[in-house]
């Protein structure tokens, strides 16, 4: 809902999207093909047969006292692949879902500060995060602080 006088829309329409999608002949299945190619390569570096692993992981978790912090585990075992695999799917021309949508709200951004504003936020998913850092970066935007908060509070493996 952008009725807010604070809320600009800042992100692709319906027929931006289309058509940007057509320009990178991109479609679903081209992108899921993508992603787990992807998947492959963040495993091959890490050295993990991430589904033998897996399973593995999932039958001593379903045994363990505390299957609730092993499922955590397990989970965020997964995240540290996340941006190798985003980094992936956005090589070569990038993808419509991520990387075009990013260059449309940038250039939202750009008109918003030149009509003065101060005060901004982009709200877009983790998986943005990535490749419009690095376009901020080439704008000449220094990343000033780095803030960690604690999602998930894992006790050290015994």
């Amino acid at each position: 809902d952008y009725n807010a006088r604070n809320f600009v829309h800042a992100d692709m329409d319906t027929s931006q999207f289309t058509e940007s999608q057509e320009e990178k002949n991109e479609s679903f299945l081209t992108l899921y093909l993508k992603a787990v190619l992807a998947q492959k390569d963040a495993q091959a570096k890490s050295g993990v047969d991430s589904d033998s692993a897996g399973l593995m992981m999932l039958l001593k978790l379903l045994t363990s006292k505390d299957s609730s912090t092993g499922l955590k585990r397990m989970i965020a075992e997964q995240f540290d692949t996340v941006e190798d695999i985003m980094a992936g799917v956005e090589s070569g021309n990038g993808t419509t879902l991520v990387g075009e949508r990013n260059r449309v709200a940038l250039e939202v951004m750009d008109k918003q500060i030149a009509a003065g504003k101060k005060h901004l936020a982009i709200f877009y998913g983790a998986a943005h995060l990535g490749d419009m850092e690095e376009r901020l970066l080439k704008k000449g935007f220094k990343r000033v602080k780095v803030e960690w908060l604690t999602a998930w509070d894992l006790p050290h493996e015994e």
